[in-house]
């Protein structure tokens, strides 16, 4: 079969296709013909082996796995002895990044809890994006207590996981405030959102004392600007961004809720059977609009990984397989 290979860190031109051999497959795995995959920020820096933090977790000199990709959607083609409740036939996503990646092939091979059943009504292109990203929005959300007419608000909602997070936010019945740039807010308007802050004009620190809940996404804003902008007792929960802002969360969260009555915690998500099952469910429920940037053939994985870094297109980038 044809799977998309990377050696080097930091050498994007360099990524290629080659044919590999499929490993036996074991008796709690399934054996999945790949229609669709999703790359996602965390693939990019894999690649880039950026922070130096993940050379340490995933290869000190070059990739620990060479075979990349995360989040696909595709057909089961063999079960092995111990599976259930699967069976040849099912039509399937899930998130690879904790079985050694892979998902940028004709086939994976995938343990059975990694994968669950696709929403009814979604194309393959559509659930392949949403494990990763819909997985770590929802993450967030359970990190919270119920938001149903709580002020929220969401830094950074126009990127992958931001967008699958301003989605669930509403279908829960938050009242949602989005921080973004201008040139989102008419998607952001499409999605539901009315309440909208330009990053580059707007300042949600004046807003002080306003939100009970805050979602940093990929946010660079010192802890002490989040702090300002929550109620007493409110909460902020932080996604990503700077190894300064994850760490500072961490460290600094004990103080915030000592001293200042504002909780903070750090979200890293883990999209396993009981998140997958949560994504389909919430999917079936509402129409969760996928904003499809780019669709690439396998071939291209090259050009994908490049056009993915300079930020050429907005939304998600994706492979279709047998383009």
């Amino acid at each position: 079969m044809n799977t998309v290979v990377n050696r080097h860190y930091h050498q994007l031109n360099k990524i290629h296709i080659e044919e590999r051999t499929l490993p036996v497959l074991k008796d709690t795995e399934v054996l999945i013909k790949v229609h669709a995959a999703a790359l996602n920020k965390a693939d990019l820096l894999l690649a880039m082996g950026k922070p130096f933090m993940i050379r340490l977790m995933y290869g000190l000199k070059q990739p620990k796995h060479i075979y990349p990709g995360a989040d696909f959607s595709g057909e089961i083609v063999s079960v092995g002895a111990q599976v259930t409740p699967f069976k040849v036939g099912d039509l399937v996503f899930g998130d690879l990044s904790g079985a050694g990646f892979g998902a940028f092939a004709e086939y994976v091979i995938a343990p059975a809890s990694k994968v669950w059943y696709m929403p009814k009504g979604y194309s393959f292109l559509e659930t392949a994006a949403m494990p990763m990203a819909f997985g770590t929005a929802f993450a967030a959300v359970q990190k919270t207590a119920n938001i149903k007419d709580k002020r929220v608000l969401i830094y950074g909602g126009s990127g992958g996981v931001g967008r699958f997070l301003v989605q669930a936010a509403l279908h829960l019945g938050a009242k949602v405030t989005v921080v973004s740039s201008f040139k989102h807010f008419e998607d952001l308007k499409h999605l539901g959102v009315t309440a909208t802050l330009d990053y580059t004009k707007s300042d949600f620190l004046l807003q002080q004392n306003t939100y009970d809940v805050i979602f940093a996404v990929n946010g660079y804003q010192p802890l002490k600007s989040y702090a300002k902008a929550l109620v007493k007792g409110g909460q902020c929960i932080v996604i990503g961004g700077s190894g300064k802002q994850i760490f500072g969360a961490m460290t600094l969260g004990p103080f915030y809720a000592l001293f200042r009555h504002r909780k903070f915690v750090s979200v890293i998500a883990s999209t396993g059977h009981e998140t997958l099952k949560s994504i389909t469910n919430l999917a079936n429920q509402t129409k969760i609009d996928v904003q499809a940037g780019q669709v690439y053939a396998l071939s291209e994985a090259s050009q994908a990984f490049m056009d993915f870094n300079e930020h050429k297109y907005t939304g998600k980038y994706l492979f279709n397989i047998y383009k």
